[in-house]
């Protein structure tokens, strides 16, 4: 099972906002400990490299599932974004593509929503359909794999002994 976050708030964003903010004007030795706790505990209000690995991570785990099922994405992946690299605007452009490939293979779920055009401004909204796409894509790939099971697919075609 994926864990992803499909859950952040504009109180979220701003929070991280308002840290950012703080952090700007007195550096992290003018933080009070609570903040400099928060700031250590931000997965829902800011978009980072630990975001990035655990998106491309899924990604990877998915397209691995894919295969499995005899569907072929190709996709690239990096799932080892590290604190302080800043993402090129082809890593960028390739990991939303990655979103978009994905969403194209199987069939959606009702509520599925679309991937973002670009990461470009990607707000908190954006960053849940990102993650929410993942889910459901897991959700369609369990659901056609049980179907398999129920419809006798499994063994199609094959002798049996």
């Amino acid at each position: 099972m994926l864990d992803l976050i499909t859950d952040r708030t504009k109180a979220d964003a701003d929070a991280a906002e308002a840290l950012y903010s703080l952090l700007e004007l007195v550096g992290w030795d003018g933080l009070s400990t609570e903040q400099k706790a928060f700031w250590d505990n931000l997965p829902r209000g800011t978009y980072n490299h630990t975001d990035l690995s655990r998106v491309e991570a899924a990604i990877q785990y998915l397209e691995d599932v894919l295969n499995q099922n005899g569907y072929w994405p190709w996709l690239t992946t990096k799932a080892d974004w590290s604190e302080g690299y800043t993402p090129t605007p082809g890593d960028l452009d390739r990991y939303i593509q990655n979103i978009h490939t994905l969403r194209s293979i199987l069939p959606t779920l009702p509520g599925t929503p679309e991937a973002p055009a670009t990461m470009d401004k990607l707000n908190w909204q954006g960053a849940n359909d990102i993650e929410k796409i993942l889910l459901d894509i897991e959700t369609v790939i369990e659901r056609m794999v049980v179907a398999f099971w129920y419809m006798g697919e499994l063994f199609m075609g094959e002798v049996m002994e």
